[in-house]
């Protein structure tokens, strides 16, 4: 029975620490867009060959240069602005989503539009997390409250 005592706790003890390195990860991920912080951005993708990124009109790219060059485009506007609020999370010693809610407006004048946003990552033997999988989903206003 102390064997397997010290086995849970130690392996609580893993899953804290990638819970916490998971978050550091989705946090520079986030401030890179927030900055409109290219070289950051590119640290946070996958280093393989395949990235969905999926637009709220079901549209998708599916390598990380073509994520990237979409974002170079976008940061280059100064106009736009986006808030965000994590929803939901899972954490395993490998992979992690999180699930958030954002108000985006192309303008401060425009009327902001509310996107569920998924975001996957996937941690390397070295330790770091980066973007395999990006959604964005518009909610339009009939499906607005179903899901708060």
């Amino acid at each position: 029975m102390r064997y397997l005592f010290v086995f849970l706790l130690a392996w609580s003890g893993l899953r804290a620490e990638a819970t916490a390195e998971f978050e550091a990860a989705l946090q520079q991920h986030l401030d890179a867009i927030a900055r409109r912080d290219l070289g950051a951005f590119r640290a946070s993708l996958t280093r393989g060959p395949v990235l969905y990124t999926i637009f709220q009109n079901g549209g998708a790219v599916t390598t990380p240069a073509e994520t990237l060059a979409l974002h170079e485009e976008w940061f280059q506007d100064p106009n736009w602005s986006w808030e965000g609020e994590i929803i939901h999370q899972v954490v395993g010693s490998d992979l992690g989503f999180v699930l958030m809610k954002y108000q985006y407006r192309s303008t401060p004048e425009d009327t902001p539009s509310t996107t569920w946003l998924t975001l996957v990552f996937q941690r390397l033997p070295d330790g770091s997390w980066h973007l395999v999988h990006d959604q964005n989903t518009l909610i339009t206003p009939e499906l607005a409250g179903s899901a708060d």
